[in-house]
């Protein structure tokens, strides 16, 4: 099986992250309530929303976008879909509003086939959520991406999508409960290389729900997707942040974090070097496993002992000279055990090769 690239690993992330935010009923009515137009909302009878299990977005394009489809019933009675279309990357797509109108069409086309003769397609009210680096600056309506004079324009398609695009607010500006609240914040600032700096204030908010056993869980869903989106915060942010929201369950959280880290290494090691019949592929796919080994011991080093730089440093150059994943996968195991950096030292120590022993 081929390797995923780094790439495609990261919009996976964010898009099970997505899913898992706003595919839950609570979650997605605290969005509708706080970020769809008063006007619509009063028409909906939210305790009714529902997601449905479909996906419309093209496989090629699942890199770059993900989509929930929710049907909700009118006061009124009638049926209407919401389609929130959530889009990956850091910087906006013009194009968005061809593929609204593209899943749109297949909404319909499957809705057409289950009914009755006679009967009507539902309204779709299309919702774009976009959390990239740069404001969104395109137009939000489809019949401005095509150029005709006064005369072919009531042939051309008319209508807007609405647009939640986190880069437009400011943090105090970020409205829901709590959970969306605290979610929301993560997700504009993912991008950001300080997001450790911000995860106190953060996760802060989610001090009352971090009590409730479900609520650790929740937090925990969290913690994992900012570790896996954001690789610039340091483990010992994370556990600032962590302290922010609970400090009876904080080490346990870390702990579980470290358990994370320690199986994406040996993950890594095992699936590298693969490529059959080229030796030149299993060694740079060694070489890898290797880095990401050495890089899941220096964050589980730096979380447990808080070392200066200057040691973590020195660290860094030990591994540099271990060219075993058995050995660096042991010294994984140890690492999680070890009571002091002292005993962790000696482990070490005991199983570096020679400054002049050949690679």
């Amino acid at each position: 099986m081929a390797k995923k690239s780094a790439i495609t690993r990261q919009h996976e992330v964010h898009d099970t992250f997505f899913r898992q935010l706003l595919g839950e009923p609570t979650t997605a009515i605290d969005f509708v309530q706080n970020y769809l137009p008063a006007n619509l909302v009063e028409l909906l009878n939210l305790p009714q929303l529902r997601p449905e299990k479909d996906t419309f977005v093209d496989a090629r394009l699942r890199k770059h976008f993900s989509d929930i489809l929710f049907s909700v019933p009118l006061k009124s009675g009638e049926q209407i879909y919401l389609y929130l279309l959530f889009e990956h990357k850091s910087s906006p797509d013009k194009q968005v509003r061809l593929q609204v109108l593209r899943y749109m069409t297949r909404i319909w086309e499957k809705e057409w086939k289950r009914k009755k003769k006679g009967q009507l397609l539902s309204p779709i009210v299309p919702i774009v959520f976009y959390h990239g680096v740069d404001k969104w600056n395109y137009s939000t309506e489809f019949a401005d991406l095509v150029e005709a004079p006064e005369a072919l324009k009531p042939y051309i398609p008319h209508f807007q999508h609405l647009l939640t695009d986190l880069s437009k607010y400011s943090d105090e500006q970020i409205r829901g409960e709590v959970w969306l609240r605290a979610n929301l914040l993560v997700l504009k600032h993912i991008f950001d290389a300080n997001l450790g700096q911000q995860l106190p204030r953060i996760l802060g908010l989610l001090r009352n729900l971090a009590q409730q056993e479900s609520g650790m869980e929740m937090l925990q869903t969290l913690l994992l997707y900012i570790s896996d989106a954001n690789e610039a915060i340091t483990a010992e942010e994370f556990e600032q942040g962590i302290v922010a929201a609970t400090k009876a369950k904080g080490r346990e959280l870390m702990a579980t974090l470290a358990q994370k880290w320690k199986s994406e290494g040996r993950t890594e090691g095992r699936t590298e070097g693969r490529t059959e019949g080229r030796t030149e592929g299993r060694t740079e796919g060694l070489e890898e496993g290797l880095q990401a080994q050495r890089k899941t011991l220096l964050r589980l080093l730096e979380w447990r002992f808080h070392l200066p730089a200057a040691q973590q440093a020195l660290y860094a150059q030990h591994l540099e000279r271990i060219h075993e994943l058995a050995m660096l996968t042991q010294l994984l195991d140890h690492l999680l055990a070890a009571p002091t950096v002292a005993e962790f030292e000696a482990k070490l120590q005991a199983v570096l090769p020679p400054l002049d022993a050949p690679r």
